[in-house]
């Protein structure tokens, strides 16, 4: 029996010119595209087609609107039994379940973008990929600093962790772990240090302007698996869970093989790039994986189903 996860990317899988071929084949996406277009305060296209892609408070709502294209043609081929986003990608999710209007979800992104801006401002900090190491020796790498802080930000698959924190701790994580055995530490071009302690006043920002807006919020139509616990959503408050998510760590390996052990077997990634494709093929390579990017991609999907 198929059981389908539909899953959609996070910020960092951005590349210039990302969905623009929807937009020549999909009337779908052109109308969300213009409907984007009138809602943000900058030139989509002039931004789609240079290096500003990567400036975050372009990219969150970009690497969102991309998603929602995507999508809108992906919902005439099949309906998902269940989703899941990386970071950001959680809001893609939360759209594709009908959790807020396309319009709303806009705005949200667009907020939580500049919050976490802000926050990574006042508390300046980095992130860097640890590789071939197992958590839980990391974990304990992390926990025995104590001059400053750092931790375990995105669980991307067993032998791939993300630290984030304080320079001078996330540098000395990575020269223990390379000592401890970790095949390669790789310091990551942010400009902050995500899903930490280090982005409460952005989680606390975001929970308390969506309780300040008209902003409507209903319960999921899908089954969704959550980031910052792992396993999927019951009855919790969708904004306290919007809030923890922007400062707690990714456990997405640990959704994805809660998803495997609940009979889910067919994985499909919506939006720019492959990185949840190939973490979801380290983490089993027993169940199917396509990735939807470009729109001649819509036939392999044509083919599953």
């Amino acid at each position: 029996m198929k059981k389908t996860v539909v899953m959609f990317a996070g910020q960092g899988s951005q590349y210039q010119n990302m969905g623009l071929d929807f937009l020549e084949h999909s009337k779908d996406a052109k109308l969300i595209f213009d409907n984007a277009a009138e809602k943000l305060d900058f030139n989509l296209l002039e931004v789609l087609n240079s290096e500003l892609i990567n400036d975050t408070k372009y990219t969150q709502s970009l690497v969102f609107l991309t998603s929602a294209m995507i999508y809108e043609e992906v919902k005439k081929i099949l309906v998902p039994d269940a989703v899941i986003g990386f970071s950001l990608g959680e809001y893609s999710a939360y759209y594709a379940s009908d959790v807020m209007s396309f319009n709303d979800t806009l705005e949200v992104v667009k907020n939580r973008s500049k919050f976490m801006a802000e926050a990574a401002d006042r508390n300046p900090g980095s992130m860097a990929a640890i590789i071939g190491i197992s958590k839980e020796n990391l974990e304990d790498i992390c926990n025995a600093i104590n001059d400053c802080y750092v931790t375990i930000a995105n669980y991307n698959e067993p032998k791939q962790l993300v630290i984030s924190g304080n320079l001078e701790c996330v540098n000395k994580v990575c020269s223990i772990a390379l000592e401890k055995g970790a095949r390669r530490a790789i310091p990551l071009n942010v400009s902050g240090a995500f899903h930490s302690e280090l982005m409460i006043d952005a989680g606390k920002a975001l929970k308390e302007f969506l309780n300040n807006s008209d902003i409507e919020i209903k319960k999921p139509k899908y089954p969704i698996w959550l980031n910052a616990s792992g396993e999927k959503y019951l009855n919790e408050e969708l904004i306290d869970i919007m809030e923890k998510q922007v400062f707690s760590p990714v456990l997405f390996y640990q959704a994805i093989e809660d998803l495997i052990e609940k009979g889910y077997n067919n994985f499909i990634e919506i939006g720019p790039g492959k990185v949840l494709s190939g973490l979801v093929k380290k983490i089993n390579r027993d169940v199917n994986v396509i990735n939807v990017s470009y729109y001649e991609d819509l036939e392999k999907l044509k083919e599953m189903f």
